[in-house]
């Protein structure tokens, strides 16, 4: 009994540990797409600036 137990707590404890490291990877990977998602509007704007520009250009 107290062997079945004691292989319990040795899988809760890598089970705790496998949990903390996919939390911290979701942190990682919202943090990730945050910065995607303002290069996209940095991009969206970079391209709305250059049609401005060559629409005055060509006027």
């Amino acid at each position: 009994m107290k062997q079945a137990i004691s292989e319990l707590i040795a899988r809760s404890i890598v089970t705790d540990k496998k949990i903390d490291a996919l939390s911290e990877q979701v942190s990682l990977n919202t943090q990730k797409i945050d910065k995607i998602y303002v290069t996209q509007r940095l991009v969206t704007d970079h391209d709305t600036d250059i049609r401005m520009i060559k629409k005055m250009l060509t006027q």
